[in-house]
């Protein structure tokens, strides 16, 4: 591998190197690499894989499509996209009548929204969230949060509220005041003067899997009607069966003005949405179609996607969820430096702690050392210097055996860290108590 990496580094440029060994093959939620290790894929790849590796269904479904069709332009549209936009208008509310899937990734699908929002409002500014994450085009690196440092970014047309982190809220729960909202309500005047939109993701996975309460979302719905902005829901991450539901907006049972989908709509190939209110179909010919959006292969991998989770794939999810909650509590019971457990569906995150509850990033990064090598595949999540929460988001598919693989390993893990941990600290004693000894003689 050392000579292949010689190679990457000769011709990529530096952010897309690779740092991991080739995968050569797949097979639902197992990968292998380039050496044969085998790894349980427990992040879907980048957070999109829904149905895992080389799903039999899709894979026929795209392998009869290439062989009908190839591509279609704007101008011509074809068949299946309109099977798949009336795929799509089935599961989300009615007031959602106008699609654009003519997108190919989550931060094309955010400017189509932002783009739409500016127009019919006829203003620039933005309402983001600190740590937020909506994508790597210029225009969306300049509305998320989590780039709030770079300064190569100007952000100064952007209002960025404070993150709905319960966890290290001291008013969390029934005694919840939504003091992170105060920022936005006391600031109502401004919004209705220069802002055009609101954008949020309902479950900020990129942040360390933030779930916010229910009431919350019903307030940021309230603040947006009263200052007559488009709410938008960054669906990205969190639509298309991983909490169990279709969207995220299923289960606040809240309608946004504008939605948008990628990475799990497409199961692993490339194509993303802007579903709309009639209200901001404003954009004509020319303002948002995406070469490559729409395409035939991807919109066919679409199609069997949501057929698979209408016919009982959303009630396999909700059934190992309850699994895996219980799993998850156990290790959470057994081992202090976890500090919280929260998740919805097949979306976890794990959060690291130390003695005194503050993150401790050293835990997280071991543990996700040890269970890579172990051939476990997690990710980590950066709440501004903290990289102190594991994400557990697989695919839908995940069987329970791979679960409990991935729950022991975990459980193995923490009490060796553990053992290791208090090793140390007998050693420090005896060397302290020496050192008193010697001192008083």
């Amino acid at each position: 591998m050392e000579r292949e990496m010689k190679d990457y580094r000769e011709f990529l440029c530096q952010n897309c190197l690779p740092i991991a060994d080739e995968l050569v093959s797949g097979e639902g939620c197992v990968i292998c690499d380039i050496n044969g290790k085998e790894y349980i894929d427990c992040c879907s790849q980048t957070l999109n894989l829904s149905l895992g590796q080389c799903n039999e269904k899709i894979n026929k479904a795209v392998k009869r499509q290439i062989d009908k069709l190839t591509f279609a332009s704007s101008r011509f549209g074809s068949d299946v996209q309109m099977e798949l936009v009336k795929k799509i208008m089935s599961i989300t509310p009615n007031s959602l009548n106008r699609i654009n899937l003519k997108n190919t990734s989550g931060s094309s699908a955010n400017e189509n929204a932002i783009k739409a929002a500016r127009k019919k409002h006829g203003k620039q500014r933005v309402i983001s969230l600190m740590h937020s994450h909506h994508g790597q085009t210029h225009e969306m690196m300049r509305i998320s949060g989590k780039h709030f440092d770079k300064a190569y970014l100007d952000k100064s047309d952007v209002f960025f509220a404070d993150l709905p982190y319960c966890f290290r809220c001291e008013q969390s729960g029934a005694d919840c005041q939504f003091k992170c909202l105060n920022s936005l309500f006391e600031n109502v005047d401004l919004f209705k003067k220069d802002f055009c939109c609101m954008i949020i993701e309902p479950i900020m996975v990129d942040a360390g899997v933030i779930i916010p309460p229910k009431k919350y979302h019903e307030k940021i719905r309230e603040l947006c009607d009263l200052c007559d902005i488009a709410l938008i829901y960054d669906e990205i991450q969190t639509g298309f069966g991983w909490l169990g539901t279709f969207f995220a907006m299923d289960y606040y049972d809240v309608t946004p003005d504008i939605v948008t989908m990628g990475k799990g709509l497409g199961a692993g190939f490339p194509i993303s949405a802007c579903l709309m209110k009639e209200e901001y179909d404003v954009l004509t010919y020319g303002e948002h179609e995406i070469t490559y959006g729409a395409h035939p292969v991807s919109l066919v991998s679409s199609i069997e996607n949501i057929k698979y989770l209408e016919n009982g794939g959303l009630d396999d999810v909700n059934e190992k969820s309850h699994y895996c909650k219980q799993r998850f509590w156990q290790l959470k019971e057994n081992h202090a430096c976890i500090g919280d457990i929260r998740g919805i569906g097949l979306l976890f995150g794990i959060e690291f702690v130390d003695d005194n509850n503050n993150p401790d990033s050293r835990v997280a990064r071991y543990v996700y050392n040890q269970l890579l090598d172990n051939g476990i595949l997690l990710r980590i999540s950066k709440v501004g210097a903290n990289s102190n929460i594991l994400q557990f988001k697989p695919p839908l598919i995940i069987s329970k055996d791979q679960i409990d693989k991935v729950m022991e390993s975990i459980d193995f893990t923490l009490t060796e860290l553990e053992r290791l941990e208090s090793n140390k600290k007998v050693v420090t004693r005896i060397q302290n108590s020496a050192i008193s000894q010697i001192s008083g003689a």
